[in-house]
């Protein structure tokens, strides 16, 4: 039924009044004290698309302030963290600066760090009949006991949703990742393989519709939810939006390679979540459409975007 028969939890609700205690309850709900102790390190990974905090396209600050300061009351080490934004758009540190994570790690004494300053590992290994490498921080391959993702509740045009699974892309350091886009969804896989992320809470405080993930309409949902499952999660963040997480790709993809759990009906959610599905839609324009055969091809992203040809072409 399911890795090792276990069955995994989603805990989803509305925030209503104080958000440390819906945060609270979602991890007690997942059990999170089996994850983490007193001696832990635990890494934070935020999605930071944007260099300023930009309601349904970032992580809420205040959401990332509250979960740090829990963190903290559990365990000594706590790192967040971030790579450059793609394509050269802007460098982690002025992300940090635009969501105010300088101040936020200080007063909560979480460790910040760029991720594309750190010392990088490759790694090639199957996924299903599929071989592929990823390249990540040392930091999270070696250095991290808890690795938890918060990604925003938000659709994407090249696939259809971007939760946690796809916001672990964001932890490949280099800036020009979006020439690495071909074979995505086994990348993906892989990285969650390799992470081991334990702990999810998709920040669903506005979520975003009509496009992604840079840009699109932002409405004010009120949700969060935390899981012990990142397939599990981004199974009901997709099917919150009103898409089938067995069309989702990198969510099918990861669960056949035994990540985890995307049929709805073999996960413990905390309450009748059909209560709070809506229906997103995806509205491409033309040069999203174009930008489909860069999307899935590398050689053809490369001509486009880094070489010579680049400044003729844009």
């Amino acid at each position: 039924m399911t890795l090792d028969s276990k069955r995994y939890r989603v805990y989803i609700d509305e925030i209503r009044g104080e958000l440390k205690s819906t945060i609270l309850d979602g991890l007690n709900f997942i059990e999170w004290d089996k994850y983490i102790n007193s001696k832990s390190r635990v890494f934070v990974k935020p999605n930071f698309t944007f260099p300023n905090y930009t309601e349904g396209v970032t992580t809420n600050t205040y959401l990332l302030r509250t979960l740090l300061e829990i963190l903290k009351s559990k365990t000594d080490t706590v790192i967040l963290g971030e790579s450059d934004g793609g394509n050269n758009s802007f460098k982690a540190e002025e992300a940090f600066q635009g969501h105010n994570m300088y101040q936020i790690c200080e007063e909560t004494g979480t460790e910040l760090v760029s991720l594309s300053k750190l010392p990088v590992e490759t790694i090639e290994d199957w996924v299903l009949d599929k071989k592929v490498s990823v390249q990540l921080p040392r930091l999270l391959l070696e250095e991290t006991d808890c690795f938890i993702t918060i990604p925003v509740l938000k659709v994407h045009v090249m696939t259809t949703v971007t939760l946690g699974l796809k916001n672990s892309w964001g932890c490949v350091p280099d800036s020009m990742r979006c020439l690495q886009h071909q074979n995505l969804d086994y990348k993906l896989a892989l990285i969650a393989r390799l992470l081991k992320p334990k702990i999810v809470v998709i920040d669903g405080t506005y979520a975003l519709d009509r496009h992604g993930p840079m840009y699109g309409e932002a409405i004010n949902t009120d949700l969060i939810l935390v899981a012990d499952n990142i397939v599990a999660a981004d199974a009901l963040g997709a099917k919150i939006m009103g898409f089938a997480p067995e069309q989702v790709k990198h969510i099918a993809l990861a669960q056949k390679a035994g990540l985890g759990v995307a049929d709805i009906a073999e996960l413990e959610i905390s309450q009748r979540w059909q209560q709070f599905q809506r229906q997103f839609h995806i509205e491409k324009t033309f040069i999203d459409r174009a930008s489909t055969l860069l999307f899935h091809r590398d050689a053809l992203a490369k001509l486009v975007m880094k070489s010579p040809l680049t400044p003729v072409i844009y």
